[in-house]
Order: C-alpha cells, then sequence, then structure tokens
C-alpha cells in the first residue's frame, strides 16, 4: 500500500490522495486562486471598471490611503473665508473622505476652489464646499451670479457622471441653493 503520490502510467498522470490530502489541495487551490484574484484587482489598471462617456477621460482613482499633499495646488480644507459671506455646499452627504477628495481634485482641475468638511450630522460623511462667497443673497445682482454658479456647477456635475462619478452636484430648484454663512 505504499502506493507514490504522483505516478505516470501508460502516458496518463495518476494522483493518489487520502482524505485528508484531498482536503489540504482543495484548501490549496482555494488559496491560490485567492491569491491570484487579489494580485490581479491590485495590479489592474485603476479605472479598468470605470467607463466614461465618449470624449469624456475616466476619474483620476488614486490609493485610499494616499493623502492629498499640500504643493498638489489644492485649496486647504483650513482655508479661510470671509465672515458674514454665504457659500455653496457643492455637494453633502458624501460617504467618505476619499469620494470626497475625488470631487475636490475633479473641481480644481476645472479651475473651482473648494474645500472638504465634516457634515455636521458625522454620520452624513463629508460635504464639499465652494470657495466663492457670496454677500447678499437676497438683492437680485447676488440671486443672477449665484444661478449662473450654480449652472455652472451642475453642468461640471454632469461632466463628472459622464466620468464615472455618482454625484452630480445638483441644488435645490424650489429654494435658495444649499448655502453656509461664514461666522
Amino acid at each position: 500500500m505504499d502506493e507514490p503520490l504522483i505516478s505516470l502510467a501508460g502516458g496518463r498522470l495518476r494522483i493518489v490522495l487520502t482524505q485528508a490530502g484531498s482536503v489540504v489541495v482543495c484548501v490549496g487551490l482555494v488559496l491560490l486562486l485567492a491569491g491570484a484574484f487579489a494580485l490581479g484587482r491590485r495590479s489592474a489598471a485603476p479605472d479598468s471598471g470605470r467607463q466614461g462617456a465618449a470624449g469624456v477621460p475616466p476619474l483620476p482613482r488614486r490609493p485610499g490611503n494616499v493623502a492629498l499633499k499640500s504643493d498638489d495646488g489644492l485649496t486647504p480644507d483650513n482655508a479661510a473665508r470671509q465672515k458674514g459671506y454665504h457659500y455653496l455646499i457643492i455637494q453633502g452627504g458624501l460617504p467618505t473622505r476619499q469620494v470626497a477628495e475625488d470631487i475636490k481634485k475633479f473641481l480644481h482641475a476645472n479651475k473651482i476652489r473648494c474645500t472638504i468638511h465634516p457634515m455636521e450630522q458625522k454620520h452624513l460623511g463629508f460635504m464639499v464646499k465652494d470657495m466663492t462667497p457670496f454677500k447678499d443673497i437676497n438683492s437680485p445682482q447676488t440671486r443672477r451670479a449665484l444661478a449662473d454658479h450654480v449652472r455652472h456647477l451642475e453642468g461640471l456635475g454632469k461632466t463628472y457622471m459622464e466620468a464615472g462619478g455618482d454625484y452630480g452636484f445638483t441644488q435645490s430648484r424650489d429654494t435658495l441653493p444649499w448655502m453656509e454663512r461664514e461666522k
């Protein structure tokens, strides 16, 4: 009964395993497949699963553990705002800081200065807040300027979604856009 584990007989490969040996081989194959799958996901192109619309490049992706550097040209999140002025919340309810950073980077590439902040109710995630100040939001002139700015941001939101993003930066049509007054 001292049969070899692997033998070649009549041009055929013969593998003889005990029940315990079969379990070890099956577990080894599962681990090998899982490792190959994980390695394949890590080495794949960052946007391989994200297709943008025709003519719209896919969104840039960075590993989640890479923080934005101060020399990347982005507005620092602690940038000062003018007291008494109103600032638009471009997008709120973002589930992770990484999603907010992707939006901030996209907006920066489109010449929109903005910052990231936790939502007041922490379970709601993060928000991206515009740096464009609006003084008297009740004046017709400011309302027109704000409406133009919102249309521009919503157009960028459409482009962002066409590039694979999940948010369109849509503002309310019934009331003033979502804004905060700097205290």
